[in-house]
Order: C-alpha cells, then structure tokens, then sequence
C-alpha cells in the first residue's frame, strides 16, 4: 500500500470538520448535530434501521435524504449530504498487524474519567450516555489538540471486526473538539468475567436514570493503553454517515458476563443496532 508522511500525519493533525455551505462550522449557521441520533429516531434523515429490510435498512442508507420536515432546515449544512455511499466510511475489519507504526508521535493520551456525571437518554429502545459538563468526562489528547468526551453507546454485536472476527459488544465512547471535530475511541467486549462497570450502565439505563456517576476508566481498563489502540480515518457509523472522524480501536478486548450481553441486547431492542463493515478502499491503519 502506498501513502505518504502527509497521509500519515492526516489522522493526528489534519482532520477536517463538519462545514456548512458557507464555509462555517456548526452551529454558525448550520444547527448543531455532529453526531447522528440512535437507530428508529429522525434526524436530517428519515427514521433508519438495521434489519428487516426496506428501503431503510444500511444497503439502503446512501439513498436517504434531508428532505423531511421539519429536518429540511439541516439541508445545506455538509452533516446533512449523505456520505454512506463514500469511500471513507465506518466500520471497518481492523487489522493491527498492518498498521503503520507512528512511534514517533508523543503526547497521545486516553483519560476518561472515573467519576463522570452523565445522563442516560433513552429513545426507540437505544440509549446514550451523554456527559452532563463537557471537560469532566474525560479527554483524548493528540498532541496540543484535546477532545472532550461527549458521549458513550454500545452497539450489539460489533460494529468494527478485528481480524474479521466480530465480538458480541462494541463500545464507543465519542469524542468532541471544538465544534464539530469527532474522534471515537472503540473498545470490543467478549463473553467472560462480569464486568462491574457496565452493569452501571446496564442498569441506570434500565431503570431510565436520568443522571448517574460513571466510571468510563474502570469501563475501559487498560484496553485505552496506546500500545493497543489502530487509528484510522472513517465516518460515523450512522446516517448521514459523515466522513472525517478519528477512530482509536482497541485489539485489547475487554469482557462482560453473558447476562450482562443479554441485557445490552434487550437494551437495543432485542436486534442487532450494528452497521455492517465497509471497504477499507486505500486507506492505511496507524499505530502509536
């Protein structure tokens, strides 16, 4: 595969942002949404699903559209054109073994909280936990640039595979810069040991908590350590599946109890909530 240093360098200073017609970024001018709500909800796009089929099912998400009201007032705003027919998209089948090493790069840090306060928000059978103060959550730092956690979901099964092997639990915890730069740390859970954690999660989402303490640190253990983590340049892995995120995936695989995987499941509506793996096409996996 051939790239160049600037290709290399693209994913840990270059990352362009969510622009709208008018060369400002959201919400200038365009209303805020850098990231797409869950599955079943309406955002620019009419309501998207996973399975059954239909004209909103993931093979059918490139056709979707901003012509909805009363979503037409995101149209015109870049978030709102309809990437998931690009060649930059998300999930992919991670492959650490491929990956370019950037061991010259210093100052990367993962930090998430182990007291984060956050809201669970609850819609269509998906929910999120949303940091309730941006800054308190937890942080990727990239150098002099610092994301914000913004929010964390799972998805049942994984949406990314490594090494073309899927995991039963994916979870993402999405990162904000600025206004509208994304980087989204992947983490893949097995079945195996309890995991105390994400049975906060499971069950302040399950009781339709509206706030709670978080221990994003304890979720993630050392699965966050650099020497695990395979960047690339994607997309959200939602419609408008917008191009131009940072993804950090862990090969650190982490573990939940079957029961803990049967109620994320249940939490998702009892069907799988992942968007298949798309082509990686010629982009290159890094590593620190």
């Amino acid at each position: 595969m051939k790239f160049s240093i600037l290709t290399l360098l693209t994913f840990l200073f270059g990352l362009a942002s969510a622009n709208c017609p008018n060369g400002t970024t959201a919400p200038m001018s365009c209303p805020f949404m850098p990231v797409s709500p869950r599955k079943g909800q309406r955002s620019g796009f009419a309501a998207y699903q996973y399975e059954g089929g239909g004209p909103n099912t993931p093979e059918n998400w490139a056709k979707l559209d901003c012509k909805n009201p009363p979503y037409d007032i995101f149209a015109g705003c870049s978030y709102c054109t309809n990437e998931c027919g690009g060649r930059v998209q998300s999930p992919v089948d991670v492959k650490p073994a491929e990956a370019t090493s950037l061991s010259w790069i210093s100052g990367v840090k993962f930090e998430p909280s182990g007291t984060a306060m956050v809201k669970y928000d609850m819609a269509s059978g998906s929910y999120k936990m949303s940091c309730m103060k941006l800054g308190t959550c937890g942080t990727v730092s990239v150098g002099n640039d610092r994301y914000d956690m913004l929010q964390l979901h799972t998805h049942q099964h994984s949406e990314h595979a490594l090494n073309g092997k899927l995991y039963p639990t994916e979870v993402h915890v999405v990162h904000l810069r600025g206004k509208s730069e994304l980087l989204v740390v992947g983490v893949f859970f097995e079945v195996g040991a309890e995991n105390p954690d994400l049975q906060t999660v499971i069950d302040a989402a399950s009781t339709l908590a509206t706030n709670s303490s978080m221990n994003v640190a304890g979720l993630l253990g050392d699965s966050i350590n650099p020497e695990y983590m395979t960047l690339y340049q994607g997309s959200l892995t939602t419609p408008p599946c917008s191009e131009g995120v940072r993804w950090a995936v862990s090969s650190k695989v982490r573990t939940a109890s079957q029961k803990q995987i049967n109620m994320l499941t249940m939490l998702a509506g009892g069907k799988t909530d992942a968007r298949p793996v798309q082509p990686l096409h010629d982009r290159p996996f890094l590593k620190l």
